[in-house]
């Protein structure tokens, strides 16, 4: 007989081999590590957020907020399922808190015997699984960038809620009036009000990634030399600085296929 889980050979009448119930143990001994790892992870999502108005910070959820929570709901799920049969069936008492680190501790009990029953690959495929989607769920939180007000007019109201954009997508979604933007056009839009602010390219480009946005370093040159950038101060080592505004508006224009100018008003230095 060989283990339906991987194929490998069973022994002392368990229905799952030695490995995958060594597996199963380790999973359920890591769900304590991991859930607290899955709450750091939501908690650093949390602080990303700036204060509005009184309150300390939006409570809306983030669709990472909403990923995290349904994969510790689904695991929580599996947990109780198989305690409850691991409890009726050998009869007895489930003695551990309603939490999903106390029942897997209590799990853990019962491997052995759990490896012996029937439906034991099933427990391996669901337990396992479940907490493989909590590892993935926390390899995967992703960044967010504070964007700005929401600003869209539903029904002649202003919606003023925080936009976000999230890692890896385009489009920034308002969680309160639904309105979806284009996260980049955005955060370039918010960029063009920085006209107080100067910094090397290298510099620029570094903060520019940081919110989402890729900066051609040639094509930046192009514009310096064609009279549509110009310098204002020096950076370090005395590398020409130019100011964030400026940039971001050339930028806007070029991906949008409209003729580049020069800031009218380039030649006034940022206080």
């Amino acid at each position: 007989m060989t283990c339906p889980v991987d194929g490998r050979p069973l022994s002392n009448n368990a229905t799952i081999c030695p490995g995958c119930t060594e597996t199963l143990d380790r999973a359920l001994g890591d769900i304590d590590a991991l859930l607290e790892d899955l709450d750091t992870a939501l908690a650093r999502q949390s602080k990303k957020r700036p204060a509005r108005g009184n309150h300390p910070r939006d409570d809306k959820p983030l669709p990472y907020d909403l990923g995290a929570s349904r994969a510790a709901s689904e695991l929580k799920a599996v947990l109780v399922g198989w305690a409850r049969l691991v409890s009726e069936e050998r009869g007895v008492p489930l003695t551990c808190r309603d939490t999903s680190q106390s029942i897997s501790a209590w799990l853990m009990h019962h491997v052995h015997w759990l490896s012996r029953h029937d439906a034991a690959p099933d427990a391996y495929s669901e337990i396992v699984g479940a907490v493989n989607n909590i590892r993935r769920t926390i390899d995967i939180a992703p960044d967010t960038t504070y964007i700005g007000p929401c600003y869209a007019v539903v029904e002649g109201v202003e919606c003023t809620e925080t936009l976000w954009g999230i890692e890896g997508t385009d489009a920034a979604t308002c969680r309160t009036c639904g309105t979806v933007w284009d996260a980049k056009a955005r955060t370039l839009e918010a960029l063009t009000h920085a006209d107080k602010v100067a910094q090397t390219i290298t510099v620029m480009t570094r903060s520019f990634a940081v919110k989402g946005i890729a900066l051609d370093t040639r094509r930046l040159g192009k514009w310096v030399s064609r009279g549509y950038l110009h310098p204002h101060g020096t950076g370090d080592r005395n590398r020409p600085t130019y100011i964030v505004a400026h940039v971001a508006r050339l930028v806007t224009l070029y991906n949008a296929g409209q003729k580049l100018t020069p800031w009218n008003t380039e030649q006034d230095t940022p206080a």
